[in-house]
């Protein structure tokens, strides 16, 4: 039942926390609206205003929405969404453009950093849907941007 359906991507913190190696206590369960309603009793916040963490496992990868082209593990940063995974824009393309050249290749949809390049309303975060040509739109201002960073495995 929803609320006390336990998931991985929720169990992942709670394990963490309760071993010590992460600050904070989780839940281990999903929230109660859905199975992957997302809140700071088990996710991590985030330091950006109003977002949490999240990690979760692409099986498929390499869709539009998620430039992810191998099946692999994923940290995500995002905006709170009711009900959901934590999915909202929560940054400029500049500003993970900056994180992007910083750690790794720069392009938002290659690479281990990553970003949603195409899938949500309004999202201008890349310049094209197409992961191997995307760049950031660096003349957009407004939050356009949610974070991937993958971790191979």
């Amino acid at each position: 039942t929803v609320g006390s359906q336990y998931a991985e991507w929720f169990t992942f913190w709670q394990h963490l926390a309760n071993a010590g190696l992460i600050e904070g206590s989780y839940s281990g369960m999903s929230g109660s609206v859905g199975y992957t309603d997302a809140s700071a009793a088990n996710v991590p916040k985030s330091k950006l205003n109003n977002s949490l963490w999240f990690v979760a496992h692409d099986a498929t990868g390499g869709g539009t929405m998620f430039p992810v082209a191998v099946a692999r593990h994923n940290f995500r940063v995002g905006g709170i969404v009711a009900g959901s995974h934590p999915s909202a824009s929560i940054m400029t393309p500049e500003e993970l453009w900056n994180i992007d050249t910083k750690l790794d290749d720069g392009k938002p949809g290659l690479g281990v950093v990553t970003s949603i390049i195409n899938g949500y309303v309004g999202n201008t975060c890349a310049s094209t849907a197409v992961a191997s040509t995307a760049v950031y739109s660096l003349n957009v201002t407004g939050l356009q941007c949610m974070g991937f960073l993958s971790t191979g495995f």
